[in-house]
């Protein structure tokens, strides 16, 4: 056991993955934040979530399931007029199809609800604050600490999963040390990415089974490719590569890039 773990904060979108493959069906803590926290917990990290689900049947699921892992739930705030969000999984041999409504009413899950701003003010302490601070959302919230992190000169990873607010992710952008986004969400977000990339940022590109593109600040796009292995369901597998990566950049001091913190102490 590491005697000083990493910690990393994870913001953004938490969510009751339920999974139905043929007859059998079980309910999870997910949602690329949620992930991501219970990822790094797994490798030993010291792992919170910040966030705001529903004091529901789905939110207790959630919070204990993440609990369970290992990650400091201290942070993710139920409410009673929040309703917790829900992604149903139907997994029929190599198909992973995503449902965010019932099929039979046409009626939507709940959705992403951000943090209200006054609820982090206690984790923009430098005491408090992480040595990975990862999101998914660029709210209010979410961009307070993440330019509280990178102004520490905190690693700063963003995962943007849509640009419905151009400036907000333009700012989220701005501070992030690494930006990891899929290729068919690529076409959203090159026009609100900043035109300079700093030396320092690094940026992927995944694009499934043929591997990723990456690069750093303003060198050019290198590809690598996919492992060759036997898959049986790809669902979640973003995430992983994610804490794997993280994990890797903590590990492995060679990436002079790195803010000072992820060196060795």
């Amino acid at each position: 056991m590491d005697a000083h773990p990493r910690s990393v904060l994870a913001s953004g979108f938490v969510a009751l993955d339920v999974v139905r493959r043929n007859h059998d069906v079980w309910m999870r803590a997910g949602g690329t934040a949620g992930n991501v926290a219970a990822n790094l917990a797994y490798f030993g990290w010291k792992a919170r979530i910040a966030g705001l689900i529903g004091r529901d049947d789905a939110g207790r699921i959630v919070s204990r399931d993440l609990s369970d892992a290992g990650v400091d739930i201290a942070d993710l705030y139920q409410h009673d007029e929040v309703g917790t969000p829900l992604v149903l999984h139907e997994v029929n041999g190599k198909s992973h199809r995503f449902k965010f409504g019932c099929s039979v009413c046409g009626r939507p899950y709940h959705r992403y609800r951000p943090l209200a701003s006054a609820k982090v003010s206690k984790l923009l302490s430098c005491e408090r604050l992480a040595d990975v601070f990862f999101f998914d959302r660029p709210g209010a919230a979410a961009l307070a600490l993440a330019e509280a992190h990178a102004k520490a000169r905190r690693l700063v990873v963003y995962e943007p999963s849509s640009a419905g607010n151009p400036g907000a992710h333009m700012r989220a952008a701005a501070c992030a040390d690494v930006i990891k986004y899929s290729e068919e969400q690529a076409a959203k977000f090159a026009k609100y990415l900043p035109e300079y990339t700093p030396s320092h940022q690094l940026r992927i590109v995944t694009r499934g089974d043929k591997g990723v593109l990456f690069r750093l600040g303003p060198e050019a796009w290198r590809e690598q490719p996919a492992h060759n292995v036997s898959v049986l369901d790809a669902g979640g597998a973003g995430d992983w590569m994610t804490a794997a990566l993280l994990y890797d950049f903590a590990m492995n001091t060679v990436h002079e890039w790195l803010p000072p913190n992820m060196h060795s102490r």
